[in-house]
């Protein structure tokens, strides 16, 4: 009946906006998790590339090892 399609086509209404916002919080946090996984790669990759850092880590790993 007419009241409650009334009803329904508010309802969606009322949804439509919270769907959307959560979808581009989704892909808002998608896009920083992406992002900062690039980047610890990229600021793992640089400091393991430094040679005397490389050798303090090795170092400092064989002594806490043995």
């Amino acid at each position: 009946d007419t009241a409650t399609t009334e009803i329904y086509t508010l309802s969606l209404h009322d949804a439509l906006p919270i769907f959307l916002i959560f979808f581009l919080f989704l892909k808002i946090l998608t896009s920083l998790i992406f992002i900062f996984n690039v980047l610890r790669k990229k600021i793992f990759n640089f400091f393991m590339n430094l040679p005397i850092l490389k050798n303090f880590i090795i170092k400092f790993v064989m002594f806490y090892v043995k």
